[in-house]
Parts: structure tokens; sequence; C-alpha cells
């Protein structure tokens, strides 16, 4: 029975593979003798011979099962004969009809691992172009495939598992990647820039029978080469990790690798991505860590604009496509680290210790709007938010970046730029960027600080190959002196900041315009012009100061000026001094030291402008030896003065010149005793000396004359006056000349000349033509019609009492000279006249003798020739007033009485002259 269990089975198991087997004989009938056992027929050797057959099967069916367990218990890898792998690599490159080539060089392993899952391990995968460049190298690929559809003879693979692999890739210039490998390849050119045809090409890639069961491939040790020419730079990643998982519903991508730009310490890149495969809905995500802003900055237009920075950038980006294939935009929050503002190699980098970046982006508006900007150094700190538009793109990165930005602190501290940080609590500014080349145009900028100073401004900032160029206008409504001040880079001309500093003290400064040019390898340009209010103004170091002083001040380009509209000067003694309408202007202040013109308008008492004009650099009234109190009166002065703006100047350095005008004048010590009245001179003054001229009246007399003063050590205490006089009897009278009475009448013109000394009486000369004057002596009968001409001129001094040291006198037949002394208290002394001529009858010398106010000189005939025979005497010869006999006396041993002389006549002189006996006796 146990024997027959076996046959049993295996008969009873005949049926079961006859039914399903598809054999001619088994529809034939068969005979009772076949059946018959130990019968030797045809049908029981058929059935001992597929019984021989199906041991053999069940043999090599448990070898197969024996060697698929020991490969499962012990995981060894059985390696695939050599001509197996030589056949699939060349139906490999069959299917891939010349687009590329594939090389598996290092063979390929089959082994079992963990789970049953059969896996092959590639080893050496190289996939090349057709030219032979390679793609990719990858040392080990390992796949996992679906046990079920294997036993059905399909390989349809589970996950692949890379390591070590190397990638060499090509962007071409507009931003695709090169992998067109001929015959209308779905990866030819893959638009990096589109993410939604990027993520559908992906999408289609996997749902290929082949792959549309892969749960996951993995990578680790990812090397890439990658030359981007539409950047112009090669890119290098290294230690790349790659991660992709796909369900039923959604594929999901990880992505991390470093990123090496020489750096000593490579940045870290991880890339995540979510598709749902029912829609085109994606999902992106970003983390960096010490990546260089510039390689950030070409990875999305949005962040174009951190291609300024030469600095490090960690932080986290997302983004994502609607379920139309759209880009919804991005979310950016990006710290800052260690690095500097540097649009190229050829500007003075910007330096900055930190900052941060948050920024949503727009892609329907190309706009980015920025929630958060913060910069951090010692020379810089910035808090903003606004918003940008990107123009212009090409290859996915904007070319033009317009923007407004809200500012709301500021604090600007470059090492070296300004003497304290200079601080606003906010502002704002209207921009655009252009990207290649660098420049900045700015629309306008406002910045407040926490007074009432605001700044507003507009210009360019271009980075140049040698530098920065700079063209900025700035206004600013009104500005304490000491804030502008801090704005001003001392090095920016600093000799007219420094003058400002020091001249222009206190105050409001108004409306102040500033216009900066910097030209690399040049000369910084500044136009600065600005009002001021209240100030101190000092325009020239040794002057007192403008006070309270209004006006405004330009510099543009090499030349300063100032002009003060109102003010005053006091003076160091005299008063107040106005000064509206001063000026000064410096040519070139790059000269050093730097020449100067001051031009001084004003407006005073004479003593305070005398006061003023006695400061270096005039010392007029030093140079005089004279007081500035020696007039009374208004001035009103035009003071120009040229000289380098240094300390201590010499006076052969310094110019000036000088015109007043000097209105109702008064002076009774310019001349000692004799008052000075003027309703208008002019005062000129050079360095080399000053006048003062003009019309007035000199004791009562009025004149047309010129006060000149020259300087120099040797003038000291000495002056000169020169002009016309009134000359009347009143007028002399005034002087202190007392001529005889009766002498002059009538009034005319004279020119006088006076010298002033220090200390000394002033000396004098006077001249006349005796135009409008009558002359006349009585006492000899002689007179000169007020028609008439002659000369007559004196020299003397005006002392107390004045004196005419010389007199000479030619008229009307009678010709003089001599001199005369006045009385202390006035009146007439002695007049000598050593030589006189009257007409043909006298020739000698002659002495009147004052005898008192209202009465006539004696005469004193002194020498001489008389011819009386030819004397006209009637005319003038009438007694005094009083009646009184005028005496004449002649001293006979010296005159001469010609033969020709009447008794009679001489008895006619007797009649009115008593001759004293002595005479009458010697005749």
């Amino acid at each position: 029975m146990e024997r027959q269990r076996p046959d049993s089975r295996e008969t009873s198991g005949a049926p079961e593979r006859a039914s399903n087997a598809s054999l001619s004989d088994a529809e034939t009938p068969k005979s009772e003798a076949e059946t018959q056992p130990g019968a030797a027929t045809p049908v029981s050797r058929g059935r001992r011979a597929r019984t021989g057959l199906l041991l053999v099967l069940s043999f090599l069916f448990l070898g197969v099962v024996a060697a698929g367990a020991f490969l499962v218990i012990t995981h060894r890898a059985v390696a695939v004969p050599q001509w197996i792998v030589a056949r699939i690599e060349t139906r490999a490159n069959d299917a891939l009809q010349g687009q590329m080539r594939v090389r598996l060089s290092g063979g390929i392993d089959l082994y079992i691992d963990d789970g049953i899952r059969p896996r092959i391990r590639l080893n050496t995968v190289r996939l090349e172009r057709p030219s032979g460049l390679p793609i990719a190298v990858l040392p080990e690929l390992r796949m996992t495939l679906w046990a079920e559809p294997l036993l059905r003879g399909r390989v349809e693979p589970r996950s692949f598992r890379l390591r070590g692999a190397s990638l060499s890739l090509h962007r071409l210039p507009d931003g695709n990647l090169d992998l067109d490998f001929g015959g209308g390849n779905r990866f030819a050119n893959i638009d990096l820039n589109n993410a939604s045809d990027l993520i559908e090409t992906f999408e289609k890639t996997l749902e290929v029978p082949a792959l549309s069961r892969l749960q996951q491939i993995s990578a680790e040790d990812l090397q890439i080469r990658l030359m981007d020419e539409r950047l112009d730079r090669l890119w290098k990643v290294t230690d790349g990790r790659f991660k992709l998982t796909q369900s039923d519903s959604e594929i999901s991508v990880a992505l991390g690798f470093d990123l090496g730009s020489g750096q000593t310490k490579p940045a870290q890149v991880a890339l995540s991505m979510t598709t749902q495969k029912a829609s085109r809905e994606a999902s992106f995500g970003a983390a960096v860590t010490a990546l260089p802003a510039r390689d950030l900055a070409v990875q999305a237009p949005a962040l174009a604009a951190l291609g300024v920075l030469d600095a490090p950038i960690s932080g986290a980006l997302r983004s994502g496509l609607n379920d139309k294939g759209e880009l919804t935009g991005m979310n950016a929050m990006l710290e800052i680290g260690r690095g500097a503002i540097r649009p190229n190699e050829g500007v003075n980098p910007i330096p900055i210790e930190n900052g941060k970046l948050y920024l949503n982006y727009d892609p329907k508006r190309q706009r980015v709007e920025v929630s958060t900007l913060s910069l951090n150094s010692r020379a810089l700190r910035l808090k903003a938010a606004g918003h940008t538009y990107l123009r212009d793109l090409e290859g996915g990165v904007p070319q033009k970046i317009v923007g407004q930005i809200a500012i709301s602190d500021l604090q600007l501290d470059p090492a070296g730029l300004f003497e304290s940080p200079v601080q606003f609590a906010q502002g704002a500014v209207d921009f655009r960027l252009n990207l290649d080349p660098f420049r900045i145009d700015i629309g306008q900028l406002e910045l407040n600080d926490q007074g009432d100073t605001t700044i507003s401004a507009r210009g360019k900032v271009s980075a140049e190959k040698d530098g920065w160029k700079v063209a900025l206008d700035a206004g600013i409504d009104q500005i304490d002196q000491t804030k502008l001040l801090a704005l001003w880079p001392p090095a920016v001309v600093p000799k007219t900041r420094e003058w400002l500093e020091k001249n222009v003290t206190t105050g409001q400064l108004r409306n102040a315009r500033v216009a900066l040019r910097l030209v690399p390898g040049a000369q910084p340009k500044l136009a600065l012009g600005y009002e001021f209010r209240g100030a101190d103004v000092r325009i020239i170091k040794t002057l007192p100061p403008v006070q309270q002083g209004r006006g405004f001040a330009t510099i543009i380009d090499t030349r300063q000026a100032l002009k003060v509209e109102e003010g005053h000067v006091t003076a160091p003694s005299g008063g107040r001094i106005e000064v509206t309408g001063s000026s000064l202007i410096v040519p070139d202040i790059r000269i050093k030291p730097a020449p100067a013109m001051v031009t001084l308008m004003t407006r005073s008492p004479i003593p305070a402008a005398l006061s003023l004009l006695d400061q270096p650099p005039f010392e007029f009234l030093s140079k005089a030896g004279m007081s500035t109190d020696v007039a009374q009166g208004w001035a009103e002065a035009r003071s120009v003065i040229r000289l380098p703006l240094k300390p201590n100047v010499p006076q052969d350095e310094i110019d000036f010149d000088v015109t007043a005008r000097l209105t109702e004048v008064k002076s009774d010590t310019l001349i000692p005793d004799r008052p000075l009245r003027s309703d208008l001179l002019t005062l000129k003054a050079d360095p080399q000396g000053m006048t003062i001229s003009g019309k007035g009246t000199l004791s009562g007399v009025g004149f047309d004359a010129a006060w000149t003063q020259k300087f120099g050590p040797e003038n000291k205490g000495r002056s000169e006056v020169a002009g016309t006089v009134d000359v009347s009897p009143d007028g002399l009278d005034r002087l202190g000349i007392a001529l005889p009475n009766g002498m002059v009448r009538g009034s005319g013109k004279g020119r006088i000349a006076l010298d002033l000394r220090k200390d000394q009486p002033t000396r004098f000369t006077f001249a006349s033509a005796l135009q409008g004057i009558r002359l006349s002596i009585p006492e000899i009968g002689w007179s000169k019609a007020p028609g008439s001409a002659g000369d007559l001129k004196m020299s003397g001094t005006l002392g107390a009492p004045p004196q005419v040291d010389s007199l000479s006198l030619s008229a009307a037949g009678l010709k003089t000279q001599g001199d005369i002394t006045l009385n202390k208290g006035g009146g007439l002394n002695r007049a000598r006249f050593s030589s006189l001529s009257v007409g043909n009858w006298f020739t000698g010398s002659v002495d009147l003798i004052g005898q008192g106010k209202a009465r006539p000189p004696k005469v004193n005939v002194t020498s001489g020739r008389l011819d009386l025979a030819k004397a006209d005497l009637g005319g003038g010869a009438g007694a005094s007033a009083s009646g009184a006999g005028t005496a004449i006396s002649a001293a006979l041993d010296r005159l001469q009485i010609t033969d020709g002389i009447a008794l009679t006549g001489f008895r006619a002189i007797s009649t009115r002259a008593a001759v004293s006996r002595a005479g009458s006796r010697d005749s």
C-alpha cells in the first residue's frame, strides 16, 4: 500500500496534466491490453519517458531554488556572464538609436537582499555623447526589481541607488540645458527657466512602463560639473545627495550638495520638490548655507539684485506651481553674512557685517515685495521695506529693476568719511537699477532726521572698471551748521569745509543745494549753495564776525562765494556796522593757500568804520598816527581785500582797495583848532595810502580839497591836504589871517595845500588868481578891480596864531613880497613887505604895523624910491572913519626925492597927513 501511494499520487496527477496538455493522442481510445500491469506497451514506455523528464526538470528547479535560497541567505552577488553584459550593452545602445552611448565596462552583478528583492548592480557605467564626450560616469548603479514582472520575463525597476556618480552638463546662452542627442529626444534643450515644462518632462519620463512602478531613486557622493554659457560660469557640485520617492499620487525629490567656488569652506544647498500627478501643482523649497550672494542671485529673477553683494547668504526659499502650471510666487527669508557691497572688482567695497532680506515674489506682475531689508556694519546701518518691479528679463535674469523703498532707520559711518555717524530716522527712495553694468538712478531720495531736517536728492551711481562714479544732486530745506558739517565728508573739498567750520559758527542754514561729482582718477567736484540766517560769519580772521548774518553761499567746482545780505559787525570802538552786501570769493579752492577776495560793504558811524579799518590788514589810522574818533558822521564803504587764506598773512601779501562815502562829516581834530564840516566826502585807500576828498568848510571857509595819508613808517603822523578854498574877508578872518581892514573885498577861489604833522603846527601854501576879489591899499592909493587877474601866493603855518612866512602879490601894477605875523589874540601884528613896487612912482620896502582892531595899520616906509610927481594919491588917501590922519614917515637917509617934486604937491599931502618936523626940516 505504501509503495503504491506515490503511484496513486502520480496517477491522480496524470489526468490533471493531461487535461492541460494539448496532445493529439489524448483523443484516441486506448485498448484494455495497453493498460494492463507489466505489459511493455508503447504507452507505458512514453509514460516512463515523461516521468524521467519531469524528474530532470524537478532537479533543475530545485537547483534554482537552492541557488536562490543561497543568494537570499548569503546576499552574495553573482556576476552576470560577460556575453550577457555585452548583449545588454548592445541592445541598450540600439534602443538609444545613436542619441547617446552606454558603456558597461565594469560588468553586472545579481544578488538578493533582505525582503527577497532581486537587485542588479551595474559597475562603472559610462554615458557618452555620440561624439565620445562624456556625459556621466556612474561608478555604481544598483537596481531593485519587482519580482512578479521578473518571473514573467519583464524587468521593472523598483528603486535605483547610485554612488559616486559624476556628471558633466552644458547650459546654453539661452538658458537651456543642452541634452540634444539627436532624434527628437524629449530631453533635447530642456529649458531650466520654465519650471512647469521641466516638471512635465520629468513626470512623463517616469510614466514610461519601465519606470512607472519606480518607488525610489537615491544617490550619494554626486559630482556635477556644469558649464554655464549664459552666465559664463563653471559650477562644481560636490558631495551631492539625491532622493526621489514616487507614489501613486505624487513625486517628491530632495537634493543636497556642496557648492565649491574656491572658498575654504564650501557652501551647502538643499533643494526639495513635490509634484502632484493628477495636476500640474508642485511645491519647491530650498535651504542654503553660506552660499555666495552672486551664486544665489542668478538662480531666480527676484534675487538678481543680490549680485552686487560679495557676501555669504544663508536662508530658505519657497515657491510652487498652481494647477495650471503657473508659478505661484516665491518667498525668501535670507540672512546675509559678513562681506561687502561690491558690484565689480574695480570699486572700493562698502563693508557689511550682516543683514536680512525677507521678500515675496509675484511672477505675473514681476513684482518683489520686500518686507524686511536690513544691513549692519560699522559703516552702514539700514532698515527698510518696499517693493520692486523686474524689467527686461533675458534668460531669466532682469536687466533692470525699478522700485520704491521706505527707510525706517539709516546710519552712515564709513571709516574716514564722516567725523561722526550720520543718522536718519526715516526716508524713502525711488530708484532704477541696471545690473550689468551696474548703475543706479535715484529718481528721488528723501531722508529725515529726528528733528526738522529733510534731505531730498536725486542722481546716479555707477560702478566703473576703475572705481565709483557718482553724480548726486541734493537739497536741504533747513539744517544746523553743525549737522551740515556732519554730512560733509572731511575729504571732500576740505579747505572749504574747514572754512565753513571755522567761520560760520552758529545759525540755521536753509535751502542748501549740493551737487557732487565723483569720477575715478579725478578730484571730487562739489557744487554747494545754501542760505544762512541768524548766523555768525567771520569773513576775515582779523576782523570781528558778522552777527545775525543772513545771506547765501555757493561752491561751484573750484570757486567758492559767500554773500551777506543782512547782518552787522560790532566794531572795536564806535558802535555797530551794517555789512549788507559783503561777500567772500575764493576763485580756486584747490590752491594752497587759496587766494580770496573779500568785499566788505559797510554802513556805520564814521568812528566805527575807521575803527574797523584800523584792524589788520588795514590799520589805516594807526599808520597815520591818528585816532579813530578823528571825525563824526556816517560812512558807507566798499572795501575789496585780496589775501591768501592762511594764518599770519604777511602785510606784503595783502592787497586792498577801499572806497567810502562820508556824510554829515564833522571834525574838530583833523586840523587842530579848525572845525571841518562836510555834507559828503569820499574816502579811497589802498596799500600805498588813503585819501579823503570832497567839498566842505574849514573854520567856516568853503573848500573842495583832498586829504592824503601815505602809508609806511616814514609817513607816520604826516598827511597832506590839497584843494581850493573860498577867499573872502570873512574867510580870511575865520582862518585867523587878519589883513588890514578893507584890503580885501569880494570873493574868489584859491588853491591851498596843508602839510599836517602830528604835534606840529600845520604848514600851508596858498595861491590865487584873485578873480572876483577886490584888493586895495588905501594908504598908498592902490587897488585891484574884481574883474582883473592877479597872482597871490602865501605860505606859513596855521598855528595859534597863524603865521604867513612868505607872501607874494602881483596885481594891477603892484608887486610885493614879504611876510605877515599875527597876534595871538587875532589881528595884524606886522606885515613886512621887503619888496614893494607900486606903479612907476614907488619902489622900496614897507611895514604895516597893526594898531588894534578897527584901526588902520601904521605904514612905515623903510626904504625905497619915491617919485611923487607920478603918484596918484588922490583916489584913496581919504581919512579914516574917525577922521584921524594917516601918518607917513620916511627915513630921509634912505628915501630919494627926485628933483621933480613940487612943493605944492607935497603940501597936498601935508594937508592930509602930518609930517614930522624933522622930515620937513631935512627936506
